[in-house]
């Protein structure tokens, strides 16, 4: 079980890391040569950020487990809300 754990935590970080150096940098360059607003590029990553979400409830949902599919809904967008208050915190400052 502790050998899973600490699997569990390198590869969360692996991910992350791997987010923020590359995918968030190429973001940046390819809004940048198309010379999009940052609204677009907030708009393109939200819904870039949505489609695990959304495929994953609707395979749960499709397979029987309703209460997953509520329970990832109810708890993402509470974690969703939560970020989303702490970055008007953070950019009033």
């Amino acid at each position: 079980m502790a050998i899973e754990f600490f699997k569990f935590i390198i590869y969360s970080l692996c991910i992350v890391l791997i987010a923020k150096y590359i995918l968030v940098k190429l973001l940046r360059k390819l809004a940048e040569s198309l010379q999009l607003s940052s609204r677009t590029v907030g708009n393109i990553a939200g819904f870039a950020t949505s489609i695990p979400e959304l495929l994953t409830v609707s395979f749960s949902a499709f397979t029987g487990l309703l209460g997953t599919s509520i329970y990832n809904i109810l708890s993402s967008n509470v974690i969703n809300f939560v970020q989303y208050l702490f970055s008007i915190v953070l950019s009033k400052n």
